[in-house]
């Protein structure tokens, strides 16, 4: 592993995803760190476009195309995609942060606390992430949805995210049900 993306550039990544309103990154350190190490391998033929949103996202900060991408660079760059691509983010009302702390929490691990830190229970979280072993409606992947219409297991990445971002703004209001 490129010593700048293991040191640097995850402390960056620790950066982007810490604010006021969520938990404290270095709180999450070990399993953070157990993630930025477990590549992200694509299961879906689309799903490899978040890789290389991923790859684009880093070469905005370290010159790095040889290092696979980790599941936290990944789940990082997703939050900011959603963030400036979609939710139209700006300096006061930038919501990154959330939107990672989202998918940490769907994913199962918010409990997982360097004080509960246990390798293997995150190494079958993150496999069952990759392989897609987790809930139809999302549960134990990176986004919940209400709707029991659809398997997120068998969409990619992307079109999760969009499912769920209509359910948030519906809820708030911006979209007619």
């Amino acid at each position: 592993m490129d010593s700048t993306y293991g040191g640097a550039y995850f402390d960056m990544l620790c950066d982007v995803v810490r604010s006021a309103q969520t938990p404290d990154p270095c709180q999450y350190s070990n399993v953070l760190w157990h993630m930025h190490n477990t590549e992200f391998v694509p299961v879906l033929r689309f799903d490899r476009n978040r890789v290389q949103d991923a790859l684009d996202f880093r070469a905005r900060f370290i010159d790095d195309t040889e290092t696979p991408v980790g599941i936290f660079e990944l789940m990082v760059s997703l939050a900011d995609r959603i963030e400036t691509d979609t939710m139209g983010g700006t300096a006061d009302r930038n919501r990154t942060a959330d939107w990672f702390w989202y998918m940490f929490s769907s994913l199962g691990l918010q409990v997982m606390t360097n004080d509960a830190y246990d390798e293997r229970d995150i190494d079958c979280i993150l496999h069952n992430f990759i392989h897609r072993t987790y809930s139809q409606n999302g549960r134990g992947g990176l986004f919940v949805t209400s709707d029991t219409t659809a398997d997120l297991r068998k969409e990619e990445i992307w079109y999760q995210a969009a499912r769920y971002l209509n359910e948030v703004l519906r809820s708030e209001g911006v979209l007619e049900p």
